[in-house]
C-alpha cells in the first residue's frame, strides 16, 4: 500500500515535461538519440539524480509523448533520459538489425554511452544514475548492471530475460523462432548466448537490483 503523502508526490493538474532530443555518437561511431525529461522546479545546470529508461523490443522506439512512468518519476524529482540504443526502430533497416548476434554486445555499450551522455547533457549526476526498463529493456538494465557495475547507483528490471538458454528453453516456440534470429540459436550459438546472458556474469552485480 503506497502511504498518502507518496502518492501525492505528483501534484493533481502539473503539466507534462516537454523532453529534448538529444543526438549522441556511439563509441563505434554509430548515431544514436534519445529524449531527456527534466525534472519541474531544477535549475537548468543543476545536477540530478537520472532514470536511463530503456525500452523493450527491441523493435520499439522512444517517442514525446505522455508517459505516465515518466510523468510520476518526474513528480518525484528525477530526471529521465530514454534513448534509442541500436536495434531500435524508427531509424532505419540497418539501424533495427546491428545488434543481431555479437552486434548485441555494441547494443550493451549503448546503455553506458547514453548515460554517459546524460552526464554531460543533460545534465545527470553521475553518482546517482538509475538503470530502469521492461521486457528486452529488463534484459538490458540487468546485462548494463553487470557489465557496467560501477556505472549505476541502482536498476529496475521488470520482466526482463537474465538467461538466453533458459529462456529458449522455456518460451512458446513461436517466440523461441524469432528470437534465434535476434540472438542466436540455442543450439548452434550456445556459446554466444551465455556470453549475452546476464545471469553468467552475476558476481559482477554491485548495485541494488528491483
Amino acid at each position: 500500500v503506497v502511504p498518502a503523502a507518496e502518492g501525492q508526490a505528483v501534484p493533481p493538474g502539473r503539466p507534462p515535461v516537454r523532453p529534448v532530443l538529444t543526438g549522441l555518437t556511439a563509441r563505434d561511431g554509430l548515431p544514436l538519440s534519445g529524449w531527456y525529461y527534466r525534472a519541474p522546479g531544477r535549475a537548468p545546470s543543476e545536477p540530478a539524480p537520472c532514470v536511463i529508461h530503456l525500452h523493450g523490443g527491441p523493435e520499439d522506439q522512444e517517442r514525446p509523448v505522455l508517459d505516465p512512468l515518466y510523468h510520476e518519476l518526474l513528480g518525484r524529482g528525477l530526471d529521465v533520459f530514454a534513448p534509442d540504443v541500436r536495434g531500435s526502430a524508427g531509424h532505419g533497416r540497418t539501424f533495427v538489425d546491428a545488434d543481431l548476434g555479437t552486434g548485441r554486445f555494441a547494443a550493451l555499450d549503448d546503455v553506458a554511452d547514453c548515460a554517459a551522455h546524460a552526464v554531460t547533457a543533460g545534465p545527470a549526476d553521475p553518482t546517482r544514475l538509475a538503470v530502469m526498463g521492461r521486457s528486452y529493456g529488463g534484459y538490458l538494465t540487468f546485462a548494463s548492471l553487470v557489465r557496467h557495475p560501477d556505472l549505476f547507483r541502482t536498476g529496475v528490471a521488470v520482466c526482463g530475460m537474465s538467461d538466453l538458454l533458459t529462456f529458449f528453453a522455456g518460451t512458446e516456440p513461436w517466440i523461441a523462432e524469432s528470437a534465434a534470429h535476434k540472438y542466436g540459436h540455442p543450439e548452434r550459438d550456445r556459446e554466444l548466448l551465455h556470453a549475452l546472458s546476464p545471469m553468467s556474469r552475476i558476481d559482477a552485480l554491485r548495485a541494488p537490483l528491483l
